[in-house]
Parts: structure tokens; C-alpha cells; sequence
């Protein structure tokens, strides 16, 4: 069992071992969230389960750009956890709700509820995405918000899923970034450039790539 990448990242053939956790970084409105959608999009046109935490955009607006990749999600393998401070929010059994960001304890409760949902029905590989750490960094201290992704990250490992994180770079201070970094086991990065955007691989399974091309929405 593997979690294939080839159909997302714009490079060699990739896919990493269950358990795996990367990080993508880079600047903001760089392509972060689209290719984290994709990661997850290439999962479910495989059968697996996603279960995503979105910090910035409420259950609808993310479930309204998952479905631009993946046109008929299967509701009993899709969780999200959203983050509102609106109190608006949709009443579906894939969605649970968490008045903040700040409250990292909720949004643990939730990733639980969805793993051991798609435990009892036979779901075994998925993949998971939080986007993003940067957000739980303006809400929460740096030293909160390592042990959580550590907790969060270990026991995505023991189950064998893939984690996906994306972080903000030049918004945090270079200590900050480098704390978080170890939590990671590769990362994903990307820039922006004169002529677009580019990404590379650092670190995944023995990859390394060189800057590439990169379009968001490549799947």
C-alpha cells in the first residue's frame, strides 16, 4: 500500500509510504490550498478517504472547491472540520464545527470522530490535510501549536495515513518556521516567479527535485 502523488505534483512518478507527513509551503495565494485539494482529490478517484481541516473557509465553501476535482464525493469517506467564528455552518453527518481556530482540543475531537468512522467502515487508506498552520500560529504560541501537530502527525502515522500541512512562508519569523519544520518527514515547496509559479520536493521518501513549473489545479 502506497499514496500515489504522480497525477498532482508536476515531476517524476512520486508516491510515499503510509504514515508519511509533509509539509507544503510558501508564500501566500501560491497554490497551497489547490494542490492540498488535489493531493486529497487523486485519493478519493482512488477509493480512499480525506478527511480535511480548513481554518480559513467554512464546510460549504470547501466542499464547493473539493468538488471541482472530484465531481461525486462519497459522503462515508469524506470528513471535514471547519473553523468558524460565524456560527454559520452546514448540518451534514461529514462536517463537524469549531467556533476557533484557537481551539485546537475541538478540532482534535473532530479528526478522532472521522477516523474511527471510517475504521468501523473498512476505510484504511486515507488522506488527511490541515490547511493551515499558519492560521493556528495567529490564534495559538508556537510551542501549542508544535505539540499539537506532533500528537496530530504521530498519530496519523500509527494509522497509516497521509498528512498534508500547508504553512505560510515569509509571514512567520524564521525560528517559528524551523520549529514546525521538524515535525514534517518532507516538504513540499513552492515560489512565485516572474513568468508563475514554481515547486519542488525536499526530502519524500529519498526525492529531491529541482524547481519545476507548477500550475495549481494540476491533477
Amino acid at each position: 500500500m502506497r499514496y500515489e502523488l504522480d497525477a498532482v505534483l508536476p515531476t517524476e512518478t512520486i508516491h510515499v509510504s503510509p504514515g508519511t507527513n509533509l509539509l507544503v509551503a510558501g508564500p501566500p495565494m501560491s497554490g497551497k490550498r489547490e494542490l492540498t485539494l488535489s493531493i486529497l482529490a487523486q485519493g478519493a478517484n482512488a477509493e480512499e478517504g480525506n478527511i480535511f481541516v480548513s481554518t480559513d473557509h467554512g464546510a460549504e465553501a470547501t466542499l464547493a472547491d473539493y468538488q471541482t476535482l472530484v465531481a461525486a464525493p462519497n459522503q462515508a469517506a469524506l470528513g471535514i472540520v471547519e473553523t468558524t467564528e460565524s456560527g454559520a455552518t452546514m448540518h451534514e453527518s461529514f462536517v463537524h464545527s469549531v467556533t476557533s481556530p484557537a481551539d485546537l482540543t475541538g478540532i482534535g475531537i473532530g479528526v478522532s470522530e472521522f477516523m474511527q468512522r471510517f475504521n468501523k467502515n473498512g476505510i484504511r487508506q486515507t488522506r488527511f490535510a490541515l490547511d493551515s498552520v499558519s492560521t493556528l500560529l495567529s490564534y495559538v504560541d508556537v510551542r501549542t501549536v508544535f505539540k499539537f501537530c506532533h500528537v496530530l502527525t504521530a498519530r496519523l502515522e500509527s494509522v497509516g495515513y497521509l498528512g498534508v500541512f500547508t504553512l505560510d512562508t515569509g509571514v512567520h519569523d524564521e525560528q517559528a518556521v524551523n520549529t514546525i519544520k521538524q515535525v514534517f518527514d518532507g516538504m513540499v515547496e513552492l515560489r512565485e516567479r516572474d513568468d508563475g509559479i514554481e515547486v519542488r520536493v525536499i526530502g519524500l521518501d529519498g526525492y529531491r527535485t529541482g524547481w519545476e513549473p507548477y500550475e495549481p489545479n494540476h491533477s
